[in-house]
This record gives structure tokens, C-alpha cells and sequence, in this order.
């Protein structure tokens, strides 16, 4: 399992830069080392003088390899992707409603590269808009209600579910 590490930096117009590198792998004895490490690196890159920008967020990601498959279809482009809109549904980050989750009904966005558009797009619509009916594009929605969070709800428990609504499905190409 790979681990990665990484620090963003904001510039002053506010555009974004991410730092990634390896870390150990993490275990439930090392976890406090390397996230210690991690600290060290960021602390070392914001306060060494080295850099201008601002120093706005500090992690890790573990991996799991899925394939090292070379890439067939040539129409398989990182710059075509599905833009997918959803809303924090949780109201209450714990189950006894006691914590208000301060991104509820907020909307969020994130990316799906290399989108596939051949019998999912709605059609008519003059809308680059995936159909949320047609079973492939409903299976996924489904899987991502059930387990993607926004920024605000990502420490609520599991069992208190549904966590996110999908609005709406984007294409987004080179020039859109």
C-alpha cells in the first residue's frame, strides 16, 4: 500500500500548488511517527523561508493498486471529464442530532476524468448533462450517495447515511 504525502500551498491570486511525496507505509505502531514526519516536512516548507505562499493544508492519502494496465482507447482523455454537483444532505454530524453539520445543503463539485459520453448523456436536452436514469450512470450515483462525503460531514459516522445528494452529472471537455 503506498502512502503519499503532501502539502498545498495558495499563491496570492489565490491559485492552488500540491507538493506530493512518499512516506512509509502506516501502520496502527507507526502512525504517530509518520504523522509526526509529515508535520516536520510541512512546518520545514512553511517556516524554513523557502517558499511565499501560504501553507494550506497537510496531509496523506494511502493507496491501494487496482492496475498497471496500459490505456487502450485512445479517446481516454484526462481533459474529458464528468463534473459531478452534489449537496451535503446530513443535518447533524452525530446520530443524536446534537452537532448541527454546518455544510449541510451546501453544494460541492468534483472531477471524473477521462468521461465516457455514448448512452448516458440525456438526450434533447441540449445540455452536456449525463442521464441519471440509464442504469450505468444510476449505479454509480448510487454507489456515490452511499459513500462520498463533503468537507464538513467527512468525520460522520458510518450507519448515519444518506450523506451526499447527486444534482446533477456534467460533461466538461477540453473547451467547455
Amino acid at each position: 500500500m503506498a502512502v503519499t504525502g503532501f502539502v498545498t500551498i495558495r499563491d496570492f491570486n489565490g491559485e492552488v500548488s500540491t507538493t506530493r511525496f512518499w512516506l512509509p507505509n502506516i501502520t496502527s505502531v507507526n502512525w504517530t511517527g509518520v504523522t509526526q514526519d509529515l508535520d516536520e516536512i510541512a512546518d520545514a516548507i512553511a517556516d524554513g523561508g523557502m517558499i511565499r505562499g501560504e501553507v494550506i493544508d497537510v496531509g496523506y492519502t494511502q493507496s491501494f493498486p487496482r492496475s498497471s494496465a496500459a490505456v487502450t482507447d485512445e479517446e481516454a482523455q484526462r481533459e474529458k471529464k464528468w463534473v459531478v454537483h452534489y449537496t451535503d444532505t446530513n443535518e447533524f454530524l452525530d446520530a443524536p442530532g446534537a452537532i448541527p453539520n454546518p455544510g449541510y445543503n451546501k453544494k460541492f463539485t468534483f472531477e471524473i476524468a477521462t468521461a465516457l459520453l455514448t448512452g448516458h448523456m440525456v438526450s434533447g436536452s441540449g445540455e452536456d448533462v449525463a442521464d441519471l436514469d440509464e442504469p450505468e450512470v444510476a449505479a454509480m450515483v448510487a454507489a456515490l450517495e452511499a459513500n462520498v462525503r463533503s468537507p464538513y460531514n467527512n468525520q460522520t459516522a458510518y450507519g448515519t447515511a444518506p450523506f451526499i445528494r447527486i444534482d446533477k452529472i456534467v460533461y466538461a471537455g477540453r473547451r467547455n
